[in-house]
């Protein structure tokens, strides 16, 4: 029989609790809606193991310990691990006479009901969630890590990086650099020439649409505010926090988390860590973080991947919407709410939301300084222009919102591509659906050593071109799927700054040594042509992006940064050097993940 007394009532009578800690959790679930024990829990007012012995108990039902006693693998289904999770319960036992044991966390109607379709007779017991999820993380280990592996590549292979280039890519490629070499033997300097001129013609028309999208970023109030979304309705959030060697990084991330102003029972955070990976795990033990996260421990597999953490903890989410922060972000306390409100005034087709991205350590030294820069001129101006028109946006690495459904439903993540955001947002556009910029900063760490910052970058340029590839295996289908604004944009900004990356050395090295009559003069009349776009190239694209970098320090105030101008020019060369370091690696270890240290890499040298 069903213990008469309310839960808060039963808890005090056990003193696992104390008044005020009741009365604060009554006084959030007024304002917030929510179940009084999961509002305690996620307060860190009670562990989870106590709170659902006395749950059972004011239920009546009994406690399955799911560690000492373990569930019967046999009664369960894989093809049901969806619903084990959605519903958090899974089968426990067969008892003498037949019934079912169900093993649940809040055992309800709609449970009833799944259960006696599926299973027939039942009754149930009460068990923790975290035991739960780590009965399901042990037994179901295999079978989530291939879902998370090879969902897109079973979904839409065309799509996935799992394959650089097809059969149809390679004969292309192949047949594509004969002819070229052919025409280089026999017409040398109109090939040389013509090349250098339709590569500035690109780099000019590139330019250009930046500048356009920079000044469509100026407009000022671009940012709708949305109402408010009351606290008492606001869903589940799901935050997943992809950790990997982040041990230093941990007492501030911890600290950015908690500060989120978001009701904690409805806060749904994964801290996602690779099951080898002791350093990070033992250093999240000792920190006890309350009793909202979860920890998931990813099994050991190839490619071993952020996308692929990532896609394995999602199984567990269970948020409408669900959002990724790194384990260095310090996140705008207010961005979840703000998502929320966005989500909620905006129409079906809008899945994703982008917040901007900057960096608290821009001080630190010319590196970082430059990398604040770019980071303010991309997502302040790049991206707000790229969404004016209608033009697919690739993601950052972080601050990203999506509907969970339509993430699902897109595939997830691709863990074979090392930008696994930027191509994400181009499968977003494919599927006729929006991203949208949301008014809400997150500040991340730059990279303060040259080392640290060309290991990110490659493979930044490396996801690029994967993306790139990938998406241009079909250019006519990939036409019909978007606009043609859209269409063109993707080669301008994601296939066209691994092309200006890879040829800018050589064809400024050209352009000086046309000047300096070096060259071959049977062809000056493409010459003649090349050298005046050459100059402007050189020239327009100087001042633009100086113009750029000035606006952005008058704006923000960034005195300090000032000292970075003069070595603007040098900073775009590493691009170049990054660049060729990424076309290695695509060659020789195309889905490795050249991992950026947090919390350490502050040393300048």
């Amino acid at each position: 029989m069903q213990n008469p007394a309310t839960l808060g009532e039963l808890l005090l009578a056990k003193g696992l609790v104390n008044p005020a800690r009741v009365e604060a959790a009554l006084a959030t679930q007024t304002r917030s809606g929510g179940k009084l024990g999961q509002i305690l829990l996620a307060e860190g007012a009670i562990a989870p193991l106590p709170l659902h012995h006395a749950i059972a108990e004011h239920l009546g039902l009994p406690f399955a310990n799911l560690v000492d006693s373990p569930a019967d693998a046999a009664l369960q289904k894989p093809e049901h691990l969806g619903d084990y999770i959605r519903l958090q319960a899974i089968p426990y036992k067969r008892e003498a006479d037949g019934t079912l044991v169900i093993a649940a966390c809040s055992p309800d109607d709609v449970l009833a009901e799944w259960t006696a379709t599926h299973y027939g007779a039942h009754r149930f017991a009460v068990t923790s969630p975290y035991d739960l999820y780590w009965h399901i993380d042990t037994h179901f280990a295999d079978v989530l890590d291939e879902h998370s592996r090879l969902a897109l590549w079973n979904l839409a292979p065309e799509q996935s990086a799992r394959q650089v280039l097809n059969r149809s890519q390679k004969r292309e490629s192949i047949a594509l650099l004969a002819l070229l070499a052919v025409a280089l033997y026999f017409y040398p300097s109109q090939m040389l020439y013509g090349t250098a001129l339709c590569l500035n013609l690109f780099y000019f028309f590139a330019l250009l649409l930046k500048g356009v999208l920079f000044y469509s970023g100026l407009a000022p109030n671009r940012s709708t505010k949305h109402p408010a979304v009351d606290t008492a309705d606001l869903p589940v959030y799901t935050v997943l926090v992809p950790l990997h060697d982040e041990a230093e990084s941990l007492p501030r991330l911890l600290d950015a988390l908690d500060a989120l102003d978001y009701p904690k029972a409805k806060l749904d955070i994964k801290l996602i860590v690779e099951r080898s990976d002791s350093r990070t795990i033992d250093a999240l033990k000792a920190l006890r973080p309350r009793g909202g996260y979860q920890l998931i421990h990813v099994p050991y597999s190839l490619p071993q991947t952020k996308p692929k953490a990532c896609n394995y903890a999602l199984h567990f989410a269970r948020g409408e919407f669900v959002t990724i922060y790194d384990a260095e972000d310090a996140p705008d306390p207010q961005q979840l709410r703000k998502a929320v409100a966005q989500f909620r005034a905006s129409p079906p087709d809008v899945v994703c939301l982008q917040a901007r991205l900057n960096y608290y350590n821009r001080d630190r030294n010319l590196l970082t300084g430059l990398f604040a820069l770019e980071y303010a001129s991309w997502f302040d101006h790049m991206l707000p222009g790229l969404e004016a028109l209608r033009i697919p946006i690739p993601l950052g690495g972080t601050s990203n919102h999506f509907r969970l459904a339509n993430l699902r439903a897109a595939g997830e993540w691709d863990p074979f591509n090392v930008t696994e955001d930027a191509d994400l947002g181009i499968r977003i556009a494919m599927r006729k659906q929006r991203t949208a910029m949301l008014d809400s900063l997150t500040l991340e760490e730059a990279p303060a050593r040259l080392k640290v910052w060309m290991a990110q970058r490659t493979r930044w340029v490396r996801g690029y071109m994967q993306t790139w590839l990938v998406h241009m295996r079909d250019p006519l289908a990939l036409m019909r799927n978007m606009s043609a604004q859209a269409f063109w944009g993707f080669q301008f900004f994601v296939g066209g700054p691994c092309l200006v990356f890879l040829t800018a050395p050589f064809l400024w090295l050209f352009s000086i040594a046309w000047f300096c009559g070096l060259l071959p003069t049977d062809a000056r009349d493409l010459g003649a042509w090349l050298l005046p776009i050459a100059l402007f190239n050189l020239s327009f694209g100087l001042v633009l992006h100086l113009g750029f970098a000035v606006y952005i320090i008058l704006r923000n105030g960034w005195g300090s940064l000032w000292a970075t101008l003069p070595v603007l020019p040098f900073y775009w060369l590493l691009h170049s050097w990054a660049a060729y370091r990424a076309i290695w690696q695509l060659y020789k270890n195309p889905h490795f993940w050249e991992k950026t240290p947090h919390g350490e890499n502050t040393t300048d040298n």
